[in-house]
């Protein structure tokens, strides 16, 4: 009774947005549940993989027909043939990328190791609708969840205490902070063309901090509500900013995304057999229990492929498959420079542990331009205007602006070395605490008549 209220609730949850569109994700459950319970009956993985291939048809659909005809019209017009088509008029669905991909992470560990498979309809259906990470995320396993569901829960006050905690943090990282500097960034990527080598660098910066306190918030919100009843989803970020290396972003960045990606592409790509997913660690942690050669072919084609992947799974347009390449290639430089400067078994100095916090930084900010940008020239003009340092004193905003982003970058370094130093409170930390989020709940609430959704809600 318990798994079946979860179940209906989340459906109710999800067809909110259009009920019809709760059809799309009923079909990805049962293509995917019984192409995997044929193809073992069968003894025939052909079942499994077509139910693969009809709901990334699926996602092809929604999210990438109207980007492909848009080229396919581009290059019918370049040649100067007459013809083409027209553009439909799709709705993305809420969340389909998100469910899609835990869809398919169940049917390949199935493939991998048949003891994986879920006997029980419900408790599949309720892992892919499991409404608090149903439309953006953690991206869950079904080894991860699925043995949860079918643990007894007890209602206990340390969940409620930890779950409204990490709701207050995520309302406040959203409202105050995510939606309080997107005025800015809206304002500042419309007037791309104007803007001087300081504002370019504090949009990057802004923009950066948008979406991660809009995701990150996200991802709080998600981890409490599903404490609230008991369960425990894998957290999604990290301090990413804080990153000493390009690879140890994408150890911070999306963990669940991008540990996705590591699994069921990236070492696929080269030929290393994952026996254990896990929807954490990263995209450049290799699990123990890999097998396979690597070498440094394999390595950049595995790179370059996943991230130009990773990059186009974000959104059907030119700018999100560069934003993906401009970080590839920046993992590659880095691989370059750790191969010549720092050899394995060389013995590093301390700093070097937050030192490289600064050129990783001023290597990722920039990509998220790409990220933002509408077009290709868009992004373009604004990374050169990065260089124009003959527009170097002039600022094309208000003060504050400029102001804001710094007191963002400050703060979250300070809580970052707060954490680090693992400080301890005095004895009145209960009182302490308690007025810390008071103010956050206050300030989420002083924002709460905010317009702007979710960012991640359009992948």
């Amino acid at each position: 009774a318990r798994k079946m209220l979860l179940l209906v609730a989340s459906m109710v949850f999800y067809c909110w947005f259009k009920w019809e569109y709760g059809f799309l994700l009923i079909f990805v459950i049962a293509v995917t549940f019984l192409g995997v319970r044929v193809s073992r009956a069968r003894r025939a993985p052909v079942f499994a993989w077509s139910s693969v291939v009809s709901i990334l048809l699926l996602l092809f659909l929604y999210k990438y027909l109207n980007f492909s005809i848009n080229v396919f019209n581009g290059i019918v017009s370049h040649i100067g043939a007459d013809g083409g088509f027209d553009l439909w008029n799709i709705i993305l669905p809420l969340g389909i990328s998100f469910y899609v991909f835990q869809a398919i992470s169940y049917v390949a560990d199935c493939l991998r190791d048949p003891g994986q498979e879920i006997k029980s309809f419900l408790d599949y259906a309720l892992y892919i609708s499991f409404w608090p990470q149903l439309v953006a995320g953690p991206i869950m396993r079904a080894g991860e969840m699925v043995p949860q569901f079918n643990e007894p829960t007890e209602l206990r006050i340390e969940n409620i205490k930890e779950g409204c905690k990490r709701i207050i943090e995520g309302l406040f990282m959203k409202l105050a902070l995510a939606d309080g500097i997107a005025h800015f960034v809206d304002e500042g990527f419309l007037n791309y063309i104007h803007n001087t080598m300081l504002d370019n660098w504090t949009l990057a910066f802004a923009f950066g901090y948008q979406i991660f306190f809009d995701f990150a918030g996200y991802s709080s919100i998600a981890i409490g509500s599903a404490l609230l009843f008991g369960y425990k989803l894998v957290e999604n970020f990290d301090f990413p900013y804080a990153a000493v290396t390009p690879r140890d972003f994408w150890k911070r960045w999306h963990i669940s995304l991008s540990s996705w990606i590591r699994d069921y592409l990236y070492l696929p790509l080269m030929n290393v057999l994952v026996r254990k997913p896990q929807s954490d660690g990263g995209i450049d942690t290799v699990p123990d229990d890999t097998s396979g050669r690597f070498s440094r072919w394999n390595r950049t084609k595995a790179l370059f492929v996943s991230w130009a992947i990773m990059g186009l799974w974000h959104g059907a347009n030119w700018t999100f498959l560069f934003w993906g390449l401009w970080h590839a290639v920046v993992v590659q430089l880095y691989r370059f420079y750790a191969r010549i400067v720092h050899p394995k078994n060389t013995e590093r100095p301390w700093y070097t542990r937050y030192l490289g916090i600064i050129p990783t930084i001023l290597f990722i900010m920039p990509g998220w331009i790409f990220f933002r940008a509408t077009s290709l020239e868009q992004a373009f003009r604004m990374l050169a205007k990065l260089l124009d340092f003959s527009s170097l004193p002039v600022l094309g905003y208000t003060e504050t602006y400029y102001l804001g982003t710094f007191l963002l970058t400050v703060g979250f370094f300070a809580v970052f070395f707060i954490r680090e130093a693992r400080l301890r409170l005095p004895r009145g930390q209960w009182l302490l605490t308690a007025a810390i989020y008071a103010a956050m709940a206050v300030a989420a609430f002083a924002f709460f008549d905010s317009n702007q959704p979710f960012i991640y809600f359009q992948f």
